[in-house]
């Protein structure tokens, strides 16, 4: 039960990949990076908006230097 609170808590306050189905909780430095690597996996649920709310997560937790913000987050 503290789980889902803590998750429904973030959700709220944008944190979340997924918001809908409280999935990746992107609050740190490792959780960030963990959500990117678990979304790309194969057979993993997908949701829409993830990559925009990656985007701003990264950069709050100052990951700009990954290739993966450079291809998806920058503005070409």
């Amino acid at each position: 039960m503290v789980r889902i609170a803590r998750r429904e808590k973030l959700a709220q306050k944008g944190k979340m990949g997924c918001p809908t189905q409280l999935k990746y909780p992107l609050d740190t430095k490792k959780r960030v990076d963990n959500a990117m690597k678990r979304y790309r996996q194969k057979g993993t649920t997908k949701c829409k908006g993830f990559w925009p709310r990656w985007c701003k997560a990264a950069k709050r937790v100052k990951l700009t230097h990954y290739p993966t913000y450079q291809q998806k987050c920058k503005r070409q």
